[in-house]
């Protein structure tokens, strides 16, 4: 069964029209040169918009429009199921993929399927002509990207970050019980590879959460930039590269944590999607290969077989497994306090008309405006910008505002009342990030894991002096503080 071919996770658009094209019996290899008179990307035919190939005008059949031919097509289908008789039956429609649910009183799904119909060679042109813009696009937009993919890994000034998320683990024993099978924890995995000319290094995180979206994107972000730097070269730009999904990664929260990163770590951000199914990368080969080489530990003969039975065993085992590859385990409440951290992002963003056309997204911290572009070779940009009104900020937080970067200061957490002191990382007009430290004993210590969240104006107590060093062990002292001030 290894050695069976399976070609997977293709793209919808792209396999439909090497269906079509086979039936009309006309070569992919030539296709583009015979039908567009400048097949330069981004020309204007590739944007439809070149009178002389417009619509297909420069198809030439090779067979009759009459002849009746077999085509292949992958179809969204409407899958109904209906009461009858205390059964459910399916009954199958075929639909336009932004059609509307049925109107039923009856359980509907939509569903992919391939179908074989026979039809006439003129009616198959036809389609193709009405997809004819579609396709463009689509075509135009795949190879801009992967071009400007290959062109940032090799970069001397650029970081490439690409992520992605990979198919949930389910967590299985070797000898189990009929009942387990229903009760299997499942692992959401989160991968990541930071790329330079000259390096390549892998992320794994693993959760228990069960969202994979846009707080969870957040969260996973900032640990990697937060507390595993990545290699030490100096680059004037970091690109995150992803698939464009908008409930992970293409949102508006997304640009605003875009903005944000770049904020923080003064540093011009870039954002970029590739084209609609063409996301393949080496992240795929992380999660993939974790996921096998855990599945084998566990399945392996051995007299102390290797449990895996929770997200955390799976983090353990894959960190054994995969030792050039930083493991990390990211439990839901981590993602729920980041979430909680970030509420007040989510309010009054400004809407990001027609974001699931845009490939490409930049902010640069001495900019007052994040920008997006339909894709790398794009002139058009259009404008976002995050900055408040002078008349939008509370006249009570003057003097709050006047907090900058690399202060130190008190703060109380909402989440249990008390007071921590830290370093201030990032400040906006209407909250500040801080770094904070943990009490240990009589002094303060740095966390294991960095605590850097978002905090209101309010939540701050009062400004510090910078710690003083206290003994070898790590603990410091603040002169403004003693221990009853935060019981």
């Amino acid at each position: 069964m290894k050695q069976t071919p399976a070609d997977q996770c293709k793209c919808k658009i792209h396999e439909n029209l090497f269906l079509k094209l086979k039936s009309l019996k006309l070569p992919y290899a030539t296709f583009w040169e015979d039908v567009l008179c400048d097949t330069t990307l981004n020309s204007l035919c590739w944007q439809g918009e070149c009178q002389e190939c417009e619509n297909g005008k420069l198809i030439k059949m090779s067979i009759d429009p009459g002849t009746m031919i077999q085509l292949r097509q992958w179809v969204t289908c409407i899958k109904e199921v209906e009461k009858r008789n205390g059964t459910d039956s399916d009954t199958t429609n075929d639909v336009d993929d932004n059609a509307a649910p049925l109107a039923s009183h009856n359980k509907t799904y939509k569903k992919l399927e391939c179908q074989l119909k026979e039809e006439c060679a003129g009616e198959v042109l036809q389609q193709l002509v009405n997809e004819w813009n579609i396709i463009l696009t689509h075509i135009n937009t795949k190879h801009i990207q992967a071009q400007e993919f290959e062109k940032d890994k090799k970069s001397e000034n650029a970081r490439v970050l690409q992520i992605d998320f990979a198919m949930n683990y389910s967590c299985e024993y070797q000898t189990e019980i009929q009942s387990a099978l229903w009760s299997r924890a499942s692992v959401t995995l989160f991968t990541a590879a930071a790329i330079t000319k000259d390096s390549c290094q892998s992320f794994l995180i693993c959760s228990d959460t069960k969202d994979k979206d846009k707080d969870t994107v957040a969260a996973f972000l900032f640990v990697l930039y937060e507390n595993h730097p990545f290699p030490s070269n100096q680059v004037d730009e970091e690109i995150i590269w992803s698939d464009g999904p908008t409930s992970e990664f293409k949102n508006k929260f997304v640009m605003k944590l875009l903005h944000q990163l770049s904020s923080q770590f003064q540093k011009r951000f870039s954002w970029k999607f590739s084209a609609t199914s063409h996301g393949k990368g080496v992240v795929d080969g992380i999660g993939g290969r974790a996921k096998s080489l855990v599945r084998q530990k566990v399945m392996s003969q051995s007299s102390e077989p290797t449990i895996v039975q929770s997200p955390k065993d799976f983090s353990q085992t894959a960190r054994i497994l995969m030792p050039k590859t930083t493991v990390l385990y990211i439990p839901e409440s981590e993602i729920q306090r980041e979430k909680e951290a970030r509420k007040l992002w989510k309010e009054n963003l400004p809407a990001i008309p027609g974001i699931t056309k845009m490939h490409v997204a930049t902010h640069d911290p001495k900019a007052s405006s994040l920008q997006l572009r339909k894709n790398a070779l794009s002139a058009e940009t259009i404008d976002i910008s995050y900055q408040l009104q002078v008349d939008d900020v509370p006249a009570s937080d003057e003097e709050e505002v006047n907090i900058t970067v690399g202060d130190w200061v008190l703060v109380t957490y909402d989440g249990d009342g008390q007071s921590y002191p830290g370093e201030v990382t990032y400040t906006d007009p209407k909250q500040l990030r801080v770094n904070v430290m943990q009490k240990s004993g009589s002094h303060y210590k740095w966390p294991r894991t960095k605590d850097n969240i978002f905090y209101r104006y309010e939540n701050v107590v009062q400004k510090l002096s910078a710690p003083v060093v206290a003994g070898n062990r790590g603990q410091f002292t603040f002169e403004e503080l003693t221990l009853t001030h935060l019981e």
